[in-house]
């Protein structure tokens, strides 16, 4: 009847039994009795959430911004009040998707604040100045309030790609070309 966990070391584990806390800590060991007793592992490492959206520059013209954003929950307490980061003990999967509404979450702000950089530069200056304005998100990202109040840190933005609709770079290509020919 007695079974026991072993937490992994990334993990913040709290071991809830009979309606306390029972034990917290990172990467705690313990005998349970599984009836009474639930297991919360909210992982402390950096996590990755990827995302691929379109935003409209200056000009009026659509730009596909890829990258990826690294973040980590700072304040695992916190973060387990907030969201159900409970786990099966025997699979270590979690019963809920907040974990993964996280990332989305991140995800979503990522793009609030890159459409606010996209939407002050030309189409030229957002694919030419990607690595200074996603500096910028990364940013505001970490003085964000809404990430502060579940926990949680941005450590970086970063953009893979920054691409013009395929009609677009092929004029942009174009003119290019016609300038290089002309010198």
């Amino acid at each position: 009847m007695i079974r026991y966990f072993k937490g992994q070391p990334t993990d913040f584990v709290i071991c809830h039994s009979g309606g306390s806390v029972s034990a917290s800590g990172p990467g705690l060991a313990f005998f349970y009795w599984p009836f009474r007793t639930q297991i919360v592992a909210v992982p402390t490492q950096s996590l990755e959430a990827d995302f691929v959206f379109t935003e409209l520059t200056r000009d009026y013209q659509d730009v596909t911004l890829q990258g990826q954003a690294t973040y980590r929950i700072k304040d695992p307490q916190l973060a387990a009040r907030l969201l159900n980061f409970r786990i099966d003990p025997k699979t270590l999967a979690y019963s809920s998707d907040d974990p993964e509404k996280l990332g989305r979450r991140v995800t979503n702000l990522v793009q609030v604040e890159s459409r606010a950089e996209v939407a002050q530069r030309t189409l030229a200056e957002a694919v030419r100045e990607a690595t200074a304005y996603a500096a910028d998100v990364a940013e505001r990202l970490r003085a964000a309030p809404s990430l502060a109040a579940l926990g949680v840190e941005v450590q970086s933005v970063d953009l893979r790609a920054v691409r013009p609709t395929p009609e677009v770079a092929k004029a942009l290509e174009a003119e290019s070309r016609e300038a290089l020919l002309r010198k």
